[in-house]
């Protein structure tokens, strides 16, 4: 499994093997990631989007750090980017946000 963007709200999703028996006879999956580059952040920033993002997981994931990219996602989504990104390539959103992306690289 590869992991482009990282969010803590999956973290521990690779290893499921504590929830029954049958789940752990195939151990662990091998995972790569998550990136830390301008990908990683695309990654990570779309899945910031939309109704999903309920209070209480936006408080805790401020709470982590994560203020500037949740910023970042509710303007965004203010100006109507996501609106317009649904009828463009991945290239094209990617292209058009890369220098905030870099701005989240470390």
């Amino acid at each position: 499994m590869r992991i482009a963007g990282s969010d803590r709200l999956w973290y521990g999703c690779d290893d499921l093997t504590s929830i029954s028996p049958w789940i752990a006879r195939w151990g662990v999956i091998a995972s790569e990631g998550p990136r830390r580059d301008g990908i990683g952040v695309f990654g990570t920033l779309i899945s910031r989007f939309g109704l999903g993002l309920i209070p209480v997981v936006e408080e805790a994931l401020r709470e982590n750090g994560e203020g500037p990219l949740l910023d970042l996602a509710h303007g965004l989504e203010s100006i109507g980017w996501c609106e317009r990104a649904v009828n463009e390539t991945v290239t094209w959103a990617i292209r058009d946000l890369w220098s905030e992306l870099q701005s989240f690289t470390s």
